[in-house]
């Protein structure tokens, strides 16, 4: 089935997707608009939640997914992110989030997963954030803030590397050209 929705979130611009597999919907970066998505239509369970890095703009609305338990999934490298305010940006922020109250599976780069209808690959790309990945799902290639769609990366946090992200930036379009995959962006 695989159809795939878009969400413009507006706090810092960032996209959310929703893919129904016809076994489950899938949410790559759920933002701070999905709760008026929610409102309007009918995910179909189970659902599963991935995130690209563990910044708040990609995070914050698993809180309107809470009462569906979903199965979160996130790289490896987002563990010392995923507990910590500072990193993860909910410090700057005034929304009441708490990590703890999910199950967060912290999954391996580069190995592909099964899960409810979708295969799922996680693959590293610092320089954003040194907990930056991006996600391919079937057919197209979920960048979060590997890559803003001018070809831009932002790299102004204190963990961010430019040269690194420029490594980053090859490295996804190589993916992206050897799997002949559609490129989502993390931000409009």
């Amino acid at each position: 089935m695989n159809n795939l929705t878009v969400v413009h979130n507006k706090f810092l611009s960032s996209c959310t997707y929703i893919l129904n597999t016809g076994k489950s919907t899938v949410i790559i970066d759920p933002g701070s608009c999905l709760d008026s998505y929610l409102s309007n239509y009918h995910l179909k369970l189970p659902v599963c939640c991935f995130l690209t890095h563990a910044h708040v703009d990609h995070f914050i609305g698993l809180k309107w997914l809470k009462s569906l338990e979903p199965e979160v999934f996130i790289g490896n490298r987002s563990k010392e992110y995923v507990y910590n305010d500072k990193l993860n940006r909910l410090r700057y922020t005034d929304f009441n989030f708490n990590f703890g109250d999910y199950n967060i599976d912290f999954v391996n780069y580069e190995e592909s997963l099964e899960i409810s209808g979708a295969s799922i690959t996680f693959y590293s790309a610092p320089g954003h954030s040194r907990d930056s990945a991006f996600i391919v799902c079937n057919k197209f290639l979920f960048s979060g803030d590997v890559i803003n769609p001018d070809g831009s990366v932002y790299t102004r946090h204190k963990d961010s590397d430019y040269p690194e992200a420029l490594r980053s930036i090859r490295y996804l379009q190589e993916i992206r050209e050897s799997q002949n995959l559609e490129i989502k962006f993390g931000h409009y």
